[in-house]
């Protein structure tokens, strides 16, 4: 019913009559349609368009950056030389552009990258390739630089620093040279300052007469400082230090523009302008370990360009690039402990293992060195006394010469021919086949009558029979005649046709001079070894045939090089001491063991047997020593970056019990001795290593490893065995770390397992090779630039707080016999700290080090001093960054 209703209700609703109002408001709409409509398709179709073009931009600008990230990785991986051809890249060329593709499309783009090395140097035209490789390869004027003091405050609470520049200089005899100008190029985010305190040390402390300019300006992205000299002085005007080199220094003040950061130091380069270099090869030079980079990415219209900087130390001399593991051991040990080395290990053995070099690295030298100790009774005499008439060697005698009582007599004459005066060996001696060892003339002298100062005795020797001879030396003159002379024949003399002649110019007839007792003795090394190398498969006994190449066989190893010394107790000879070298790099390579078939890297690992070293251990004698060392130079991801310096004198030490002998270690007459050649590097900033605490368990594949800290670029690999976590290799150091970032483990389908980061505390580290050391005498010790160094173990007299007897036949982590030091020196050596940056036992910018090697009554013999200079490759951050024809 109340539906029947509601339908009849709405049945009764009235209709209106259409009278086409709704005509019209349609025709309205349809007229501003049609005004609006054509607008709106436009603006919707170049919204389209524009969001193509946005779209395309942003393509092109990551398909750029990405080329700018490519190119720093092949910068910083040193990967120019390999990747840029027609023409080779040349770091010192300053002109051409190099150009390459990255070989992926990125965004279904191309991408073109272009670097080109930077020259900084304002006012100074831009050297060729040859010319300034052959400065800064020269070494003659070594230039670098560092900041020395940050934070120092201002008024209104900003903070300045303090630069040094530091001028290394090597003279030739006869040179003088002067100076024109001294410049510094500072990068973006760093000015020069100055104020009426805080002034650069060349103003604070002017030459006399030579007034200096400075001036400032914008140059190679940012700014460039130069103090000009318009009257140059003398190098040797500055205040310096040194003899050879002769090192000079400035400082000045400058500011980051980041005041949020100010301690922030930069990548300077400093330089020097010569006002007379040329005559000497160096017209400039400058701080060639900071290089910077100009690169360009281009993609379609977009291009982004960047200037990168680098800091790498510059390959010096001796240096080797990489790093080193240095083994070794003992041949002849005291078992009785009367301190006489009697007891022979023939051979003896030394492993190297994955605990001592990376399993990515690869042998890149290995250096096989020997040593040992002979009485007197193992020289080989060649002539005895011809003066007693043996006739062995017959003698021409002038008329003031005759044999009395067996020896040969000068007799005075105020007159006296120049043929009277000289006494000549008639024959000569065949000394070629002692061209190892050394040859040594001795014989005994003494007096008749008041000698003068004007009466002398010289010898003169040639090397051909007496065609030639060299300039007369002076045995002795007056009064002043030893009861004993020697002297050691050069190796250009020691040939088949030696011969020796005397000359006297004792002239009066009560005056005599005797010489008895004649005697020409050789002494020579062990020039083999029985040299073996075990992979795992057992003992191969290996050498080196005739054209160098490794074989397997019975054959003794030959040494390509000798060096033999003559020991002494006092002034009382005592035997000699020896030392030979082999470059067994290719025994190493072919026989050690390989990580994996087929092998692509050969890290050495092996035990390595040393046999067959002649020593005298009969009679029993302290001075007994026989040992080995062998030194593994290898290059590898982990540890690139090293400057490595070898120093393989043969030294002997004497002794002095009583005021101690500092060893004339560089050969210049002066107690002690430097190691040069070398630039040390800023502060290494970046992860050293990584050890595992825990191995964790369940692992079927290696986890990866990610670092977090206040450092960037830190990257590494792990390895596991059995399903845990064994090792971390760091393949990229990264930087800017002030503190070791964490370890995250992540991934390969187990757990627990947890490592720590660690900063490398070293500037360098140190390691010595001496034969004979003795524990039981104490007052020996080395030092690097006045500070004690410590071996590491605790002996007599000999700890981390009183490092004085480091001279101990102790080697840390060697585990070898005694009679032999194997040590890497340093702060605390059981913990890794050696030449820590800490210690500012070395500074950034050093060119040389001071080395004392002391002792009181240990004689020892050194073989070889192997140095390691951290110099990693580090970016220094983006100088600038911007994009051309792009969007923001």
């Amino acid at each position: 019913m109340k539906n029947n209703r509601f339908t009849a209700k709405i049945a009764k609703i009235p209709r209106r009559r259409e009278s086409g109002q709704a005509m019209v408001m349609v025709l309205v709409l349809l007229v501003l349609g049609s005004l609006v409509l054509a607008p709106v398709l436009s603006l919707i179709n170049n919204s389209l368009k524009n969001g193509q073009v946005y779209q395309q931009k942003t393509d092109e600008n990551y398909a750029a950056k990405s080329g700018i990230e490519d190119a720093t990785w092949q910068i910083r991986n040193d990967q120019l030389p390999s990747l840029f051809h027609s023409p080779d890249y040349e770091p010192y060329d300053y002109n051409t552009v190099w150009s390459y593709y990255l070989d992926e499309p990125v965004n279904g783009l191309m991408t073109n990258v272009s670097v080109q090395n930077i020259w900084l140097l304002k006012d100074i035209p831009v050297l060729s390739p040859s010319q300034a490789r052959a400065i800064i390869e020269s070494n003659k004027l070594m230039v670098t630089g560092d900041t020395v003091q940050t934070g120092i405050p201002l008024a209104g609470g900003s903070q300045i620093s303090r630069y040094e520049a530091k001028y290394t200089y090597y003279p030739d005899d006869g040179e003088d040279l002067t100076v024109a100008a001294f410049g510094v190029w500072l990068p973006r985010g760093f000015s020069y300052y100055t104020d009426a305190t805080h002034k650069s040390s060349l103003e604070t402390s002017p030459i006399s007469g030579h007034p200096v300019m400075v001036a400032t300006s914008q140059w190679a992205g940012n700014q460039a400082v130069i103090w000009n000299y318009a009257s140059p002085p003398h190098f040797d005007d500055f205040p310096s230090e040194g003899v050879l080199p002769v090192i000079m220094s400035f400082t000045f003040y400058f500011k980051c523009d980041d005041q949020t950061q100010p301690s922030l130091e930069p990548y300077a380069v400093p330089w020097i302008k010569t006002g007379n270099g040329l005559d000497y090869g160096i017209p400039y030079s400058w701080n060639a370990d900071i290089k910077v980079y100009k690169v360009r990415s281009a993609v379609g219209e977009t291009v982004v360009e960047s200037y990168f900087a680098k800091s790498e130390l510059r390959q010096l001399q001796q240096a080797i690039a990489g790093d080193y593991y240095a083994t070794g051991n003992s041949n002849l040990s005291d078992s009785d402990g009367d301190h006489n080395r009697e007891t022979w290990h023939d051979p003896s053995t030394a492993a190297v293992t994955g605990d001592n070099i990376p399993t990515d690295a690869d042998v890149a030298y290995a250096f096989l060195y020997w040593s040992g100790w002979e009485n007197e009774n193992a020289a080989t005499t060649i002539i005895s006394d011809p003066s007693g008439g043996s006739g062995s060697w017959p003698w021409t005698a002038g008329s003031l010469w005759s044999i009395a009582s067996g020896r040969f007599q000068g007799r005075g004459d105020p007159g006296g021919t120049t043929a009277d005066r000289t006494l000549t060996a008639a024959g000569s001696l065949a000394l070629a086949e002692y061209a190892y060892g050394t040859v040594t003339v001795s014989m005994e002298l003494s007096r008749g009558g008041t000698l003068e100062n004007s009466d002398a005795l010289y010898y003169a020797i040639s090397n051909n029979g007496g065609s030639t001879w060299s300039g007369n030396i002076q045995i002795c003159y007056g009064n002043n005649v030893p009861g004993t002379f020697s002297f050691e024949v050069p190796k250009t003399y020691a040939k088949a046709g030696f011969m020796l002649r005397f000359y006297q110019t004792l002239d009066s007839s009560s005056e005599h001079i005797y010489i008895n007792n004649l005697m020409v003795t050789a002494t020579t090394p062990d020039t083999s070894v029985v040299f073996k190398i075990n992979d795992g498969t057992g003992f191969k006994q290996v050498y080196l045939d005739a054209s160098g190449e490794p074989k397997q066989g019975s054959q003794e190893l030959n040494a390509t090089r000798s060096q033999v010394l003559p020991n002494y107790s006092g002034s009382s000879p005592h035997g000699f001491s020896y030392s030979s070298f082999c470059d067994v790099t290719k025994l190493v390579r072919k026989y050690s063991q390989a990580p994996v078939d087929p092998a692509v890297n050969w890290p050495g690992y092996a035990t390595y047997s040393v046999g067959g070293i002649y020593a005298s251990a009969s009679p029993e004698d302290e001075w007994a020593y026989a040992n080995w060392s062998l030194i593994i130079i290898y290059t590898s991801p982990a540890t690139q970056g090293h400057q490595l310096y070898l120093f393989d004198n043969f030294i002997y030490s004497n002794q002095n019990t009583s005021s101690g002998v500092n060893v004339d270690f560089d050969g210049d007459g002066e107690p002690g001795g430097y190691i040069s050649g070398f630039i040390v590097p800023p502060r290494i900033t970046g992860v050293a290593g990584v050890t595992v605490s825990n191995g964790g368990y369940g692992y079927t594949s290696a986890p990866t490893v990610t670092f977090v800290g206040n450092g960037t670029g830190a990257k590494a690999t792990a390895e596991i065995a059995n399903g845990k976590v064994t090792r971390i290799i760091v393949t990229n150091a990264g930087q800017g770390y002030t503190s070791p970032p964490s370890v995250i483990l992540t991934g390969g389908g187990g757990g627990g397992a947890a490592a720590q980061a660690l900063l490398d505390a070293n500037a360098a580290k140190l390691t010595t090779y001496m034969g004979e050391g003795d524990v039981w005498y104490q007052n020996d010790y080395i030092a690097m630039n006045g500070v004690k160094l410590w071996d590491g173990t605790n002996t007599a007299d000999n700890s981390k707080n009183n490092p004085d007897n480091v001279f101990n036949s102790t080697s840390l982590g060697l585990g070898s016999y005694d009679g032999i030091d194997i040590d890497t020196l340093g702060i605390d050596p059981p913990n890794g700290q050696y030449i820590t940056w800490d210690s500012h036992i070395l500074s950034p910018g050093d060119t040389y080090a001071r080395i004392d090697m002391v002792t009181h009554t240990d004689i020892w013999n050194m073989i070889y001093i192997i140095i390691s200079f951290r110099s990693e490759t580090s970016m220094g951050g983006i100088l600038s960054y911007r994009i051309i024809n792009g969007m923001y």
